[in-house]
């Protein structure tokens, strides 16, 4: 059937970045032409290469792949002689190129290609020193610049890995790089082997919105840096992102703290300065960027810092949270997050300033009235005084009466119903006759819902290791 070397689509690679631009446009282009409706893709599925006296005999393309209905033949640059890509359908018979014709072209058109002029009516020719290429060339977009840059650094001659240097030299001296390609050149630049050159990018570009799939990469800089300076470059990171990524900063510490302890002791002081605060403080910050803090990452906080074995850094962590997380947030934030990490001998002398907060509070609730109503009179907090909600307020202060209904029309029904929501009072609307009626029945949510507290407080306190 033919003679040709065959590649697996495995043992292929294609490295130029606007191959798959290119590629689509030809598919779209194809799926057009051939009047096709819907997504059109195309698959990788050999490739072949002829030498001299190499040929395909006239065939049919099978289906190769579920809804095929067609191959594209694309020749990538090449110079060759001879070879002629014939088509047939329909009765109709194409060849390309012309027989004995040579072909030297960077557009896929067949096996052979196709001969065409090709006529400018503009043009422009630049020129720069070549001593600018390398900062010309840094000014291409990040994603396009890493995979350029790889195979520089990945050369053993020394004259190339010199260009390399050059090279990420000027892509690190560019304007802050954010998005698409900061892991992958982090990782180019641990390669190339330059510590000042690493320290510069995650200095410069690396620290600015850090983002937790960068952690993992930036601890790989222990080995090219050392800790003493890994430290620093990760205390720079946290003062720029505390605030606003505390549970990022804090996974940053913890994965340091598993690598060099003393790196981690060394950074840990740049976290407690900035950690989320009164919310008052960050008011100008947009709602998705203002710190979230709950009770589980205060608890790893404590945790985090006690593996790390220095107590100041601990007595820190506690001032925080007795200054700035009580008492607005005893209750949802600290008392949990106490109770995660245990009331133990371990945890009792460090947390003794938040035990005594949480202690004081629970105690101060459970001293609070908390008994059943006497009768079926409730409180009235809503101030209308239009006849609907003068009728319901004599309602919920009659002592004697549990039920009420106001027949109105449904407007006046949803303002009345509106004005009750939060009293202990149950809503619901009949809806017999016209207009319909709202029905209200008095409750004791309250006191249950104190109860409740009580109850849970109580459990804390025992918990807590007071009676």
């Amino acid at each position: 059937m033919r003679r040709a070397w065959q590649l697996s689509p495995g043992r292929v690679q294609l490295q130029d970045p606007h191959w798959n631009r290119t590629l689509g446009t030809i598919v779209a282009d194809v799926a057009r032409g051939l009047g096709v409706d819907g997504a059109v893709t195309g698959e990788l599925y050999k490739m072949l290469v002829y030498d001299a006296g190499g040929f395909f005999v006239p065939h049919r393309d099978t289906e190769k792949a579920p809804h095929m209905f067609g191959t594209l033949v694309i020749v990538l640059p090449s110079t060759y002689q001879g070879g002629e890509l014939v088509v047939r359908h329909g009765g109709r018979e194409v060849v390309l190129p012309l027989p004995g014709e040579d072909v030297a072209r960077h557009e896929a058109t067949g096996n052979g290609g196709a001969s065409f002029d090709r006529t400018y009516r503009r043009a422009a020719l630049v020129v720069w020193p070549r001593g600018l290429e390398l900062g010309i060339l840094a000014q291409a977009p990040l994603a396009s610049l890493v995979p350029a840059l790889g195979p520089l650094i990945a050369s053993p001659e020394p004259a190339v890995r010199h260009r390399a240097l050059a090279l990420a030299t000027a892509i690190v001296g560019m304007p802050r790089l954010q998005g698409v390609g900061r892991i992958e050149l982090l990782r180019l630049l641990l390669l190339l082997g330059d510590a000042a050159l690493v320290a510069r990018f995650v200095g410069d570009h690396l620290r600015h919105a850090f983002d937790a799939a960068e952690s993992v990469d930036l601890l790989a800089a222990h080995a090219l840096l050392g800790g003493e300076a890994l430290a620093a470059l990760v205390a720079s990171v946290f003062e720029l992102n505390a605030l606003t990524r505390a549970p990022v900063c804090l996974d940053l510490l913890d994965q340091l703290a598993t690598l060099d302890v003393d790196a981690a002791r060394a950074a840990a002081p740049a976290l407690l300065e900035r950690l989320p605060g009164d919310p008052a403080a960050v008011v100008h910050l947009p709602e998705y960027s203002r710190p979230k803090v709950d009770a589980a990452w205060l608890a790893r906080l404590y945790t985090v810092l006690a593996r790390l074995e220095a107590p100041a850094l601990l007595d820190r962590a506690v001032a925080y949270t007795v200054a700035h997380l009580a008492p607005a947030h005893l209750d949802t934030v600290v008392l949990p997050a106490l109770l995660a990490v245990g009331t133990d001998g371990a945890w009792r002398a460090p947390l003794a300033q938040v035990h005594a907060a949480c202690v004081m509070h629970l105690q101060r609730r459970v001293a609070e009235p908390c008994s059943p109503p006497l009768d079926w009179a409730r409180a009235a907090p809503f101030t209308c005084r239009c006849d609907d909600c003068a009728a319901a307020r004599a309602f919920l202060a009659d002592p004697r009466a549990s039920r009420w209904e106001l027949k109105a029309v449904q407007g006046r029904r949803a303002h009345v119903e509106s004005q009750l929501a939060g009293v202990d009072v149950d809503t619901h609307t009949a809806r017999k006759g016209s207009p319909h009626q709202l029905v209200c029945v008095k409750n004791q949510r309250s006191y249950d819902r104190r109860a409740a507290q009580r109850a849970a407080d109580r459990a804390a306190l025992a918990a807590l290791g007071v009676g």
